[in-house]
């Protein structure tokens, strides 16, 4: 997902005369997206979870909690691919939020 550093960046770019696809290039995002973002003036806003739905019971968080206390370091994505088998039917966002 482009950030508001990314398309400050494409913007300046395209203010100085680069192509779609020479910004598409340089940023890694399809042209079709530098398109949209600029059409709309600005990536898409970062959705608004509500907090009720970030973890979706407190066994969820219990466990998560549990997985951290026991690997520190665990990172989030890690996190997510050990609760799917467990029946957590949840997105990687809802984990790291």
């Amino acid at each position: 997902m482009m950030n508001q550093e990314t398309y400050v960046k494409i913007e300046d770019l395209k203010k100085r005369g680069w192509t779609n696809k020479e910004i598409a290039a340089e940023t890694g995002f399809h042209p079709a997206t530098i398109a949209k973002h600029l059409a709309a003036d600005g990536p898409p806003v970062r959705r608004a979870v509500s907090d009720d739905s970030l973890v979706m019971n407190h066994h969820w968080q219990d466990r998560i909690d549990q997985l951290i206390t026991k690997w520190p370091r665990l990172l989030g994505i890690s996190v997510w691919y050990r609760l799917r088998p467990e029946g957590f039917d949840g997105g990687y966002s809802t984990v790291i939020a």
